[in-house]
């Protein structure tokens, strides 16, 4: 498997968790979120699914699943992420 591969079924896999705010299940509209975006290297999204499987993940892992919903709403100050999350 290729870079690419491994790194969109992680990312698949990721977003399989569903929005941690209301349980949205559905993949198709799952983003994913900076926790801290100060610490933010990269989106995982398009190009970045060629980066090297180890840094990939690590960035992944500074990021929760929400649906777009409550991703626009926790941008916009209106939703807080649960706490064991920050």
């Amino acid at each position: 498997m290729t870079n690419v591969e491994i790194n969109r079924a992680a990312l698949t896999s990721y977003k399989a968790k569903g929005c941690q705010i209301c349980g949205e299940e559905d993949v198709d509209v799952i983003e994913l979120h900076h926790v801290h975006p100060e610490d933010k290297l990269f989106t995982t999204s398009g190009g970045a699914l060629r980066r090297n499987i180890l840094i990939f993940a690590a960035e992944l892992s500074k990021q929760v699943p929400l649906c777009r919903n409550c991703h626009r709403r926790v941008e916009l100050g209106v939703l807080e992420l649960p706490e064991e999350d920050e």
